[in-house]
């Protein structure tokens, strides 16, 4: 009897070509980050906060968590370490990993005092997704946006904005993501 109800169930399956997707418990308009903690020995060490369009959306420490967020949010998961010895590897072997709608987007745990990562962003609006800069004339897409210039030539390059009207700008340069600003 068991044996058969499985095929009845099987051809069912082939015959109506039904499809079967996670339930996550977000609404529509929403999706599912899953923060997976694996503590070291000190798990009272650990930290994490997550944001949305840089709002402080859940927090947590050694605890692993499920947070629904806005489909179109752009994300930053930072986590810290108190003692300043990341989650692995001197003091227990833990790690972190990020989901995005069951999507792997971040992993780690070797790291110092404090590790971020962004994701869901639109381009431009991280420095680890910049838009494209080039020698002629741009248009900024963003009153705040990240670009990449990498220069042809060796020389002499200037940067000019606003045209003839007045405005506020400020240009900072990095030689890398998180790194020394050179100019500001």
């Amino acid at each position: 009897m068991y044996y058969k109800s499985y095929l009845l169930f099987a051809f069912f399956i082939l015959t109506n070509n039904l499809s079967f997707s996670q339930i996550t418990g977000c609404s529509p308009n929403e999706s599912e980050v899953v923060i997976s903690i694996i503590p070291d020995n000190y798990p009272n060490e650990t930290s994490w906060i997550l944001y949305a369009n840089n709002t402080e959306v859940a927090t947590g420490t050694s605890n692993s968590d499920s947070i629904c967020v806005a489909s179109d949010a752009c994300l930053e998961f930072v986590i810290n370490d108190t003692y300043g010895d990341g989650i692995c590897c001197a003091y227990g072997e833990g790690s972190y990993t990020i989901y995005f709608d069951g999507q792997e987007v971040a992993s780690g745990g070797e790291f110092a005092t404090l590790e971020s990562h962004q994701f869901n962003c639109p381009p431009g609006t991280t420095c680890g997704d910049p838009f494209v800069a080039t020698t002629g004339s741009l248009n900024a897409v963003l009153p705040y946006s990240f670009y990449e210039f990498i220069p042809d030539s060796t020389g002499m390059y200037s940067i000019s904005t606003c045209g003839t009207s007045t405005c506020d700008t400020k240009l900072w340069i990095y030689d890398e993501c998180n790194s020394y600003v050179y100019n500001n």
